[in-house]
C-alpha cells in the first residue's frame, strides 16, 4: 500500500494545480488541455488506490477464528478504539 506520506503529497500536489487552474483569454485551449490532464491524473490516481486496495485485501493475512481485529468501531456517535481483551495469563482471549 501507498505510504500515507506519499498520497497526501499527491493529494497536495492535485489540489496546487486546481487551484492554478484558470481560464485565460489569451490561451483558451491551455485551460481545457489542463483541466483535461488534471482530470485524467485524478482519475488514474483513483484506480491505483482501487487497485492498491483490491490487492491489499487478497494478499492481507487472515485472522485465525475466534481472533479479535483491532480496530475502530462507532458507538454513540463516536468512535472508539477496540482493543484485544487479555486474560490473566497475559494471553489474548
Amino acid at each position: 500500500m501507498l505510504d500515507h506520506a506519499v498520497e497526501a503529497l499527491q493529494l497536495s500536489t492535485f489540489a496546487d494545480r486546481l487551484e492554478r487552474l484558470a481560464p485565460s483569454h489569451r490561451d483558451p485551449e491551455a485551460f481545457h488541455i489542463e483541466k483535461d490532464a488534471l482530470i485524467g491524473d485524478l482519475r488514474r490516481a483513483a484506480r491505483e488506490h482501487q487497485l492498491l486496495g483490491a490487492v491489499g485485501k487478497a494478499v492481507a493475512p487472515r485472522p485465525e477464528p475466534g481472533t479479535v481485529r483491532l480496530g475502530v468501531v462507532a458507538k454513540d456517535g463516536r468512535l472508539v478504539p477496540v482493543e484485544p481483551r487479555f486474560r490473566r495469563s497475559g494471553k489474548p482471549e
